[in-house]
């Protein structure tokens, strides 16, 4: 069975590749004498967009196989977990 990618993960990894791209360059940028790093920006800000995108994609993945997770068990009757850290113990 394959399943169609979700928009919104795309969505999420397109701004976090972006913003980390930004964020990379703008530092790497201050940091060098004006006109004399251009090569040094170009490289941190495309590695630390592709960082920030992978770390994004993971949460993103492992956040929708939770939620297909959980509606699945409420399709199949399963009592769904309650909200909160709670373990059933006292103390």
């Amino acid at each position: 069975m394959t399943r169609s990618s979700n928009p919104w993960v795309l969505a999420a990894l397109v701004v976090a590749l972006l913003a980390g791209g930004f964020i990379g360059g703008i530092v790497t940028a201050i940091s060098c004498s004006p006109n004399t790093c251009l090569p040094n920006v170009v490289a941190i800000a495309l590695l630390s967009g592709i960082v920030t995108a992978i770390g994004v994609g993971v949460v993103a993945v492992l956040a929708v196989r939770s939620l297909g997770e959980w509606r699945t068990a409420g399709e199949q009757g399963t009592p769904l977990p309650e909200p909160g850290c709670e373990t059933g113990e006292d103390g």
